[in-house]
């Protein structure tokens, strides 16, 4: 074969590469900015509330998240969990217990004990029971007894040890207009302490899960009504919600 035939088919060879390489590269980039903008186009304060510090005490993001506009001050902002090609799952927040509007933000990964935090998760509803039905419907199915006085007028419940949900404790407490559910583990979380957590249903598509150490159980009414403040105050386009 001439030098000259193998080296023309050669350069061939190599502009095909390149015409290769360019193409995908050119679609990887198209790729990255379809996720870009799923994510932070329809809420682009997201960017610089990954960016900037959220120290400024009157700093607050508008978030658009299943239907429901937000309007949360950076301050208690600690991460926005995404999905690749999904968007927005969850929005997390934190504040130092007792809360303090005024007190000096805290970055999640500088927090080197969650005793003294109060954690919020904003996160879409999911369909099932209200916490009322369930607890009439398969709760009252495995308790070992009776309830008991807890402390601040809570009835604490405790499960059979075969029981499904043996590993947590039920403490249900009385609002005016309301009864509110608080499970506490038994065991401690990733976090470090033992956590107790309460689900409340802001509207027809998002609920906020908020929880708390085990050793604040004393002072449920007083966060139960601070995460309800907060939430009051952030959601600023609210669907009612259909059920407890």
């Amino acid at each position: 074969m001439p030098a000259w035939y193998q080296s023309k088919r050669n350069k061939v060879r190599e502009r095909s590469l390149a015409a290769i390489l360019a193409v995908t590269l050119m679609a990887f980039v198209g790729l990255a900015g379809i996720v870009f903008a799923y994510y932070f186009f329809p809420n682009p304060d997201l960017l610089s509330t990954l960016k900037e510090d959220n120290s400024d005490p009157g700093r607050a993001i508008h978030i658009e998240f299943e239907n429901t506009e937000l309007l949360i001050p950076a301050r208690l902002i600690a991460r926005l969990k995404t999905r690749t090609l999904r968007g927005l799952q969850q929005v997390d927040l934190h504040f130092a217990w007792p809360y303090d509007e005024q007190a000096k933000p805290v970055r999640p990964e500088d927090i080197k004990d969650h005793s003294n935090y109060v954690l919020v998760s904003l996160i879409k509803r999911q369909p099932g029971m209200a916490e009322a039905e369930k607890f009439d419907k398969i709760y009252t199915n495995y308790f070992a007894g009776p309830p008991t006085a807890a402390v601040s007028n809570l009835r604490k419940y405790t499960f059979a040890p075969t029981a499904p949900y043996a590993s947590i404790d039920l403490f249900v407490g009385q609002l005016p207009d309301n009864r509110v559910y608080l499970t506490c583990s038994k065991e401690a979380s990733s976090l470090g302490p033992r956590l107790c957590e309460r689900l409340i249903m802001i509207n027809d598509t998002i609920a906020a899960r908020y929880r708390f150490a085990v050793e604040h159980l004393p002072e449920w009414f007083k966060i139960e009504a601070t995460v309800q403040q907060i939430i009051t105050q952030i959601v600023y386009f609210n669907t009612p919600a259909a059920g407890g």
